[in-house]
């Protein structure tokens, strides 16, 4: 989310930032296999009936009695760094992420919807630096190489051996990643 949000600021704010750095961000949603015009329906239709604050299927309040095996984890590959943010989560509950809502969803979709259109990222001209895992479990992938062509000024790098947080990752993985953020701000912003 935290992407999309970043996108709409450089695109209201042009001048604002010299550059930006993008790990995962939302530029298409998983929907499961779900078409994305059903889920929207759906989405819509639980929100005008009242149901937008009810968590989607499979969806539960974050407890902290169920910590996730790293293996399972959708976040890291890392078993420390998902053992560390469930620590950070645990002490900080306002660090903590819910899982979607129906008015959630349906609002990210309608955000998304807009952001990937052609002339709207035609209009963001500094230097990205877009960082896209392959094991994702939230955001497609495919988007970011879609977005990667149509902005002006992106360099894309995929990691598909990764998770979702390329900053949680096992040290292989993040340490590639920080080294392409280190080159990207020594090559485009440093200069």
């Amino acid at each position: 989310m935290g992407g999309a949000i970043a996108l709409v600021c450089l695109r209201q704010f042009p001048g604002l930032f010299e550059a930006a750095i993008l790990s995962a961000p939302m530029l298409g949603i998983h929907t499961r296999g779900v078409p994305r015009t059903l889920v929207h329906c759906i989405t819509g239709a639980a929100r005008a009936s009242g149901f937008g604050l009810c968590f989607i299927p499979g969806a539960s309040r974050w407890r902290a009695d169920r910590a996730p095996a790293p293996g399972v984890s959708r976040i890291s590959s890392d078993p420390g760094r998902c053992r560390l943010q469930y620590c950070w989560f645990s002490a900080q509950t306002e660090l903590r992420v819910d899982p979607p809502t129906y008015a959630w969803l349906d609002a990210a979709l309608r955000v998304v919807v807009s952001i990937t259109r052609p002339e709207f990222l035609a209009r963001i001209s500094i230097p990205i630096l877009l960082g896209s895992p392959g094991i994702e479990a939230f955001v497609n992938p495919r988007a970011h190489r879609r977005a990667a062509r149509l902005l002006p000024d992106c360099a894309l790098i995929e990691f598909p051996d990764s998770k979702h947080e390329l900053f949680l990752e096992q040290d292989a993985i993040r340490n590639r990643w920080l080294d392409a953020i280190e080159r990207f701000v020594v090559e485009r912003v440093v200069t």
